[in-house]
């Protein structure tokens, strides 16, 4: 990839006054307004670092203009580049997507962050957006960066403040003259730009999905009245995976270890285009009741199988999250992280002991996994039951936070009388029950919170 550009966002479209009750709304709904239009741009106020980009054809493309809409931006014939915006639960959210010409994620990508509302550079016309924590965790240089959005009836403009030094760019498109579009970005037609969960974490977006209910009734048993574990079929992991709404499928074989239903699974999703599979994270037994050995086998077996990411649960303290992240090395595995914006596999760490909340900060200091999430419901128990139910979500609440700061997202579970609750605290995985139409309701609805 050509020189990389580090820039603080500042798209400038023609609106009319904002008549939502977040600018976010009319600034996203003004750049689909322009979907598949391309138009020309010019360097303003170049720098010696821009050196790169002159005489170069600057060129912006409205071209996807769903739940998020991206914009690459290509560089004469560069085509690595595209902004990517997304509607989040308290605004919107700028992030920049940077790829190699054979479509694979360039180790710096997915830097970005998001408006802030309720300021005066968070109007319909203009939104500012501070790097976030990802962004200062993989590229301390960029850390006071600012990205601009700015609307006007003819121009889009994207601009760059790096705060404390001098700094600065900017890039002006004429929208009063679109020209033909130019050909896809790289990696467009790659697999890793589908909206599974994975890619939209790396996006900083909320991701939807469900338990893997068994397809065995419940309380069956055997000739002997002995209870049947649950099952899982290939067939019924192909009709999971055609529905559109969900983005993550989650088993659980915390209770029973089974490879064979990962397998399953797997094969199951597989019967979807590539571009349409949703992520398979399977939770495994705890570390304490399987043993290291086990658990480690466990990790490398289920990657192996095929499942996009594995969950490991009741992480006691931070001694157990860095051994749970040694079993992910051991594996061999690419784990997207804080540090590797590119990975490609899902490492989770679940909090569900009050040890645990006690070592939070110790544990999200822990390099090299992906999520950090509570179990609510376990931890709710070992707090002392519903009475303690506040303090629970309390103390979800911390390492959802926590995790945050470190850069990891967090999931959570959620039902009908929970979700909106789980959105606006910024749990961006919401895990619900049930493969149902009551279910994918309440999907749509959340979908619709969080702008998809």
């Amino acid at each position: 990839m050509t020189t990389l550009l580090l820039v603080t966002a500042a798209a400038v479209l023609g609106t009319s006054p904002s008549v939502s009750a977040d600018p976010a709304d009319d600034f996203l709904r003004t750049l689909r307004g322009h979907c598949g239009k391309a138009y020309a741009g010019q360097l303003v106020n170049p720098q010696p670092a821009d050196s790169a980009m002159l005489g170069q054809a600057l060129v912006m493309h409205v071209r996807e203009c769903g739940d998020t809409v991206r914009v690459p931006f290509h560089v004469g014939a560069n085509r690595s580049r595209t902004w990517v915006f997304t509607r989040t639960g308290k605004g919107a959210r700028l992030k920049h997507d940077h790829r190699h010409e054979d479509g694979s994620e360039d180790r710096v990508t997915q830097y970005g962050g998001d408006a802030v509302p309720g300021t005066r550079a968070h109007t319909a016309s203009h939104l500012e957006f501070a790097a976030d924590s990802f962004t200062a965790a993989m590229l301390p240089t960029a850390r006071s960066n600012v990205w601009t959005v700015e609307v006007t009836n003819n121009r889009f403009s994207y601009q760059l403040r790096r705060d404390g030094t001098d700094r600065r760019f900017r890039v002006d498109f004429d929208l009063t003259k679109p020209i033909t579009p130019p050909p896809a970005p790289w990696g467009a037609s790659s697999p890793q730009t589908r909206s599974d969960a994975l890619s939209l974490w790396k996006q900083g977006g909320s991701a939807f999905g469900i338990f893997v209910p068994s397809e065995r009734a419940p309380n069956a048993t055997d000739a002997n009245g002995q209870r049947l574990p649950p099952l899982y079929t290939e067939q019924g992991a192909q009709a999971l995976a055609a529905n559109p709404l969900l983005d993550y499928l989650f088993l659980n074989l915390e209770g029973q270890y089974d490879l064979t239903a990962v397998r399953n699974m797997v094969a199951g999703i597989a019967k979807q285009p590539a571009a349409a599979r949703p992520t398979l994270l399977v939770r495994i037994p705890t570390i304490e009741a399987a043993g290291v050995d086990s658990t480690r086998a466990r990790v490398k077996a289920v990657l192996a199988a095929g499942a996009n990411g594995v969950v490991i649960p009741h992480v006691r303290n931070a001694a157990e999250a860095k051994m749970a992240v040694s079993f992910f090395k051991d594996a061999g595995a690419n784990v997207w992280s804080r540090a590797n914006a590119s990975g490609t596999v899902v490492a989770m760490l679940m909090i569900e002991g009050p040890g645990a909340v006690a070592e939070l900060d110790a544990i999200a200091a822990v390099p090299g996994y992906s999520l950090l999430s509570c179990g609510i419901g376990s931890l709710t128990q070992a707090m002392g039951g519903r009475e303690k139910a506040a303090e629970a979500e309390a103390a979800c609440q911390r390492v959802r936070d926590t995790g945050v700061k470190a850069g990891m997202p967090s999931m959570m579970t959620a039902n009908g009388n929970t979700l909106r609750d789980r959105i606006t605290r910024g749990y961006q995985g919401l895990l619900l029950m049930g493969a149902t139409a009551q279910t994918d309701s309440l999907i749509r609805v959340g979908r619709a919170a969080v702008g998809r």
